[in-house]
């Protein structure tokens, strides 16, 4: 059974809402993670869970997006710059969601350099602020998009103070140890 154009919409609309959630939901665990809140290697564990959740649902997301391409006859895609720019920013999304991972899934408790501690707070912001200004927007339409909006503020809030707030390496050069 093929989907219809509404269908297709209907699940590119509830991946990215499910999504929006679980990347909010990692950015608390991250803060956590930074903040030392508990065992280490459980924090690790839910922090890298809970981003491979969030890449496994945005893949989910993805999958959905291409199907209501069949179904609209690539209307969206075209809208969104055709397929070349759709599938770099997909490669772009996918590369540096693969260097977050691979900082996340480090053996020690906080990060090891400086480079580390920029590279994941500021991806995870990039990601944060695609979502962000996707609810926060459009708050107005819907009680939905409002909470998301609230949910990922405070997330990144979070995010933010912890990754400030750290022992060891400063996540941007204005602030002095």
């Amino acid at each position: 059974m093929a989907l219809d154009a509404e269908q297709a919409a209907t699940l590119v609309r509830v991946t990215a809402r499910v999504s929006a959630v679980i990347v909010a939901t990692n950015l608390l665990v991250a803060a956590r993670r930074i903040s030392g809140g508990g065992s280490a290697t459980a924090l690790r564990t839910a922090d890298v869970a809970t981003f491979a959740a969030f890449l496994v649902s945005h893949t989910i997301h993805f999958i959905c997006v291409a199907l209501l391409g069949a179904a609209t006859g690539d209307e969206n895609i075209r809208n969104a710059g055709g397929w070349p720019l759709v599938v770099a920013a997909a490669a772009v999304f996918y590369a540096g969601a693969a260097l977050v991972l691979r900082i996340k899934a480090r053996p020690v408790a906080g990060w090891t350099s400086a480079v580390q501690k920029r590279l994941e707070t500021g991806l995870l912001l990039v990601v944060w602020l695609v979502f962000f200004q996707a609810y926060a927007l459009r708050f107005m339409q819907s009680w939905l998009f409002a909470v998301l909006a609230v949910l990922l503020l405070y997330s990144v809030a979070r995010l933010v103070r912890e990754a400030l707030r750290s022992a060891g390496y400063a996540a941007f050069p204005l602030r002095n140890p």
